[in-house]
């Protein structure tokens, strides 16, 4: 090999792409299950093609075979190792075809040399070697070659196509099934995998021959014949499907059944032409991949340029392409597209690219090998999604490895937020890893972006210095992220408490006054989080933070509280006047005596107190009073009017120093003092609520005195004339009105007065007659029960000797005597009573002791 060829041996099959952030590439990730990826074989192979060049390949799972201008095959791994140093000199000149059963037990190969050689790898019972004398072009062995009983045929093509088969005896019959020295002779040939059909290709086209019927299926000719020499490549994707590649032209056939089958066919099968379509390359080699083809050309009119491997999505006469490589194949400069070669393992959809110095083998890209195109172009939130949905089949990766990779990536283009999102993803719950990451954020100061995202309930917590650094670098860069943070990792034993509040108290000492404040309410909770609830507490009202309230309730410090009550009454009054009625642990006296020097406040709470436990309220009544008479008068009357537990007189003076008239009245209307009572409703000129009160006490002297009240003003002599009638005699109003004074609405009050005085004697009467009527209905019934019998038995007494009335024993004493039965039901002895005595002792006694 020269110098040039020397240094093509280093260079890669395909160009390398770089790592870049760009989305517009040339090969998207949707792409992948495409694209192909290519590995040169090397190794033993290398060596070979040193000093020798390749002319033929048959690929097989278990190995490949290489076929080479010397007339040597060599049996090789997938990797290019030759197996066991099996080099079989098999002819003298080129190679020109290699077959290989469906097992991989036996091999077949032919040359111009005339010899024909069939191999066995682990038997020689039926291996052959035949010399026909004659250029041999093309071999292909039955797949099922190694099975006893399967006549163990092989066929070689020349200038005509031979049949070779075992029959008795061990002999080798040969049957000529085809002459092709019309058509130049056969060129290629390729047996299908369930051993029924042999397609072959001539100058003038291919043929498909039915093995079992031993008949042609037709020719399908060649479109154009370019003036250069071109081969033909064949491969069946199936037993019934066929691709043929020539010159610029690719076919894709299915052998299907006739659907009517007549005496004159030779075969129940025809060949069907799918798609038909010519490239813009010369075909080197076909094979199928799923739905679509996979195309070795070369570009037609250039010489000296890379081969390239097309992926084309095949259409009735047109192709699509959508996979296009070049391929640096070494010593591609000095080769022809008749030098190239396509062999595949349709099942693996593994492909072999043959040149005379090198072979490339290619396969789709696996789940690991897309994660690898996706991290080396950046693509790193696909190369999770594949992670994510195929994590049962890789090999090299892992949603760990990948995550990784991602968050470093992340952290080195300065994205901090987005690595830290995707940090619990990617690191789970493993503490290890977690607190390796963090370390990576701590290095670019950065711990602030991972905080909220950092496990924080006792199962998952990670090592205590860890969220004491987020914390310091948070006290340092952000005392309201600090404040946050403290919040939220609550969890005891989370961190060192004291360690970071002693790192707060050293920070506030030297920080700015006005972020003293968020570091003071830091401090408090951090102090909470200690168990130091008094400290906590202070700090709270020192700062006036309203978490005061949420801290008491929390740790039940309600007996700690009761000494700062006007401390909290002045943070929030409300709040806590509902902490005080929440828990009964507080002395009301004692909280009594803390407020007094401060009335609102006091008031708050005894009508809190009221409201919500009166029985507990009575001893407070009269502070109360005085407290409702400042801040809240609506309460006040209600009070009076419901309470007994105040001194009617202190409350009178405290309504008259405010001059609050109707509490006045009722208060003097309490203690007796109607008259004056109705003075001041008199003096206010309020004669509704002065009528009002008179109709409560009933008194006659009280009316009178309104009477006399409102005869010197007439609005207030129209009003009673409207409402007086009911309650007392309206003539005490009539008679007193002066003659000459002008009533307004005298006529309509009088009339009014009259039907209320005529409706009240009616409702008199209406009553008189009802009492009379119930009256003579009760005592009609009285006298129906009286007169009717009474049953006397042995279970009733005399009421003076107390003895039986009536006895059933025989043996009493006593023989039986008259009785007398009262309508009130008492019962004498006749012989106890005086005589003619009409009158019922009992009662006659009772009611002597009633009048006594």
């Amino acid at each position: 090999m020269d110098n040039q060829e020397s240094e093509e041996s280093n260079e890669n099959v395909l160009p390398e792409n770089n790592c870049t952030d760009d989305d517009n590439e040339s090969t998207s990730s949707e792409d992948l299950d495409l694209k192909l990826k290519y590995g040169r074989l090397g190794n033993d192979l290398q060596i070979i093609l040193t000093n020798d060049s390749a002319s033929c390949i048959a690929v097989h799972p278990k190995f490949v075979c290489i076929g080479t201008d010397w007339g040597v095959i060599h049996l090789l791994d997938h990797q290019g190792n030759s197996v066991k140093n099996k080099a079989l000199r098999a002819h003298s000149v080129a190679v020109n075809q290699i077959s290989i059963d469906a097992k991989g037990d036996y091999i077949a190969s032919c040359s111009d040399d005339g010899k024909v050689l069939v191999f066995g790898l682990y038997s020689s019972d039926n291996n052959h070697d035949i010399k026909l004398g004659r250029l041999v072009r093309s071999i292909a062995i039955d797949p099922n070659y190694y099975k006893s009983g399967s006549g163990r045929r092989f066929i070689t093509g020349d200038e005509r196509l031979v049949l070779h088969e075992k029959v008795l005896f061990a002999r080798v019959r040969s049957t000529v099934i085809a002459e092709a020295s019309q058509e130049g002779g056969v060129k290629t040939m390729k047996w299908s995998p369930g051993g029924e059909f042999l397609a072959w290709a001539s100058h003038v086209g291919f043929r498909v021959y039915d093995l079992v019927a031993r008949a042609s299926l037709g020719l399908v000719k060649w479109s154009n014949k370019p003036q250069v020499d071109m081969k033909c490549h064949i491969c069946w994707k199936n037993t019934h499907t066929l691709i043929v590649g020539w010159a610029d032209t690719v076919w894709v056939c299915n052998v299907e059944k006739r659907s009517v089958v007549t005496p004159m066919d030779a075969s129940v099968y025809v060949v069907c032409p799918i798609y038909t379509f010519q490239t813009e390359f010369w075909v080197c080699g076909v094979s199928p991949l799923n739905e679509n083809l996979v195309l070795l050309g070369c570009l037609k009119d250039t010489e000296g340029e890379r081969p390239q491997l097309h992926i084309v999505k095949p259409e009735e006469d047109d192709y699509t392409d959508l996979i296009i490589d070049s391929l640096s194949l070494r010593g591609f400069q000095k080769y022809t597209a008749s030098e190239y070669s396509l062999e595949c393992l349709v099942d693996e959809s593994r492909f072999v690219i043959l040149s005379p110095k090198d072979i490339v083998a290619a396969c789709p890209y696996d789940s690991d090998d897309k994660i690898d195109w996706l991290l080396e172009h950046c693509k790193f939130e696909n190369a999770l999604e594949v992670v994510s949905s195929a994590s049962k089949s890789l090999m090299r990766h892992t949603l760990h490895s990948v995550g990784r990779a991602y968050l470093d990536h992340l952290l080195s283009s300065g994205k901090y937020d987005q690595a830290a999102l995707h940090s619990h993803k990617i690191l789970g719950n493993d503490k290890h890893r977690w607190e390796k990451e963090v370390f990576k954020f701590a290095k670019v100061n950065q711990l602030r972006s991972v905080a909220k995202y950092l496990p924080c309930i006792p199962e998952e917590s990670l090592s205590p210095y860890i969220y004491e650094m987020v914390l310091c670098e948070y006290l340092k860069n952000d005392s309201a992220g600090f404040l946050e943070t403290v919040k939220k990792w609550s969890c005891p034993g989370l961190y060192n408490v004291q360690a970071v509040i002693n790192a707060a108290l050293e920070h506030i000492l030297d920080s700015d006054p006005k972020t003293n404040m968020v570091l003071l309410e830091a401090l408090a909770i951090l102090y909470s989080y200690s168990g130091k609830h008094d400290k906590a507490l202070a700090m709270y009202i020192k700062i006036q933070n309203k978490g005061v309230f949420d801290l008491i309730r929390s740790h039940n410090l309600y007996s700690t509280c009761q000494s700062m009550l006007k401390e909290l009454m002045n943070l929030d009054a409300d709040k806590t006047i509902s902490i005080l009625m929440e828990s009964k642990v507080f002395d009301r006296d004692l909280i009594v005596s803390n407020l007094s020097n401060n009335s609102y406040y006091l008031y708050l709470y005894l009508d809190a107190l009221e409201r919500r436990d009166p029985k507990n309220c009575y001893k407070y009544h009269a502070q109360l009073v005085k407290l409702y008479a400042d801040f809240n008068r609506e309460k006040l009357l209600p009070l009076l009017k419901e309470s007994n537990h105040f001194s009617i007189q202190e409350a009178l003076d405290i309504c008259q120093e405010h001059n609050f008239l109707p509490e006045m009245v009722y208060l003097l209307g309490r203690i007796g003092n109607t008259q004056e009572a109705l003075s001041l409703l008199m003096k206010i000129g309020d004669i509704e609520k002065a009528i009002n009160f008179c109709k409560e006490h009933d008194d006659q002297d009280l009316w009178e005195d309104l009477i006399n009240y409102s005869l010197k003003t007439p609005e207030f002599i129209t009003i009673l004339l409207q409402r007086i009638a009911a309650f007392v005699d309206p003539r005490m109003l009539v008679q007193r009105i002066e003659n000459g004074i002008e009533v307004p609405g005298l006529k309509t009050s009088l009339v009014k007065m009259l039907q209320d005085y005529n409706l009240q004697v009616s409702v008199q009467e209406g009553c008189n007659a009802i009492i009379a009527a119930d009256y003579f209905n009760l005592h009609q019934r009285v006298v129906n029960i009286q007169q009717k019998g009474t049953l006397v038995g042995d279970e009733h007494f005399c009421g003076v000797c107390h003895l039986k009335v009536i006895s059933k024993n025989t043996k009493d004493i006593h023989p039986p005597a008259d009785f007398l039965l009262f309508h009130c039901n008492h019962i004498f002895h006749e012989s106890c009573l005086p005589p003619d005595s009409k009158i019922c002792r009992i009662c006659t006694t009772q009611k002597q002791r009633i009048i006594f």
